[in-house]
């Protein structure tokens, strides 16, 4: 069973268009807060920083993003981004990540994700991702 990890955020006036409403692109950038946070909290039980990794291994890039938008978040709004990855292959990585709105108890899914990522050296070429990265054991909440 694949981990799954929960990233909270604030929606802030700058997510929002004029009438409060969090404008379509600002919930891809959620996702990749929440997935930013996982590889953090990976490279720092490795002993190094992000800026450490890509500068020694590589980074990863958005090979493509299947997403579905089900019910607004607004202005204020408490959120929690549910990350896991589902399949992976040598340079790839599948995420599903949902967007839920409300607390706890109440949860709604206000978006959800597929998102493929593919893994790149410095010279934009595919690269086998670390190891280590495929047993990631860290529960991501702040």
């Amino acid at each position: 069973m694949a981990n799954k990890w929960r990233q909270p955020i604030q929606v802030q006036m700058a997510h929002t268009d004029c009438t409060g409403v969090v404008y379509h692109a600002h919930y891809l950038d959620f996702m990749e807060l929440a997935r930013s946070k996982v590889l953090e909290k990976a490279c720092q039980q490795n002993g190094m920083s992000t800026t450490q990794f890509y500068e020694n291994y590589g980074f990863f890039v958005v090979r493509s993003v299947n997403i579905n938008y089900r019910r607004p978040l607004r202005l204020s709004d408490q959120v929690t981004v549910v990350s896991e990855f589902t399949s992976q292959s040598p340079v790839r990585m599948m995420w599903q990540q949902d967007i839920m709105s409300g607390s706890a108890s109440s949860e709604r899914l206000c978006a959800d994700a597929q998102v493929e990522l593919a893994f790149v050296g410095k010279n934009m070429r595919p690269k086998k991702t670390p190891e280590w990265l495929w047993s990631l054991k860290t529960e991501v909440s702040e």
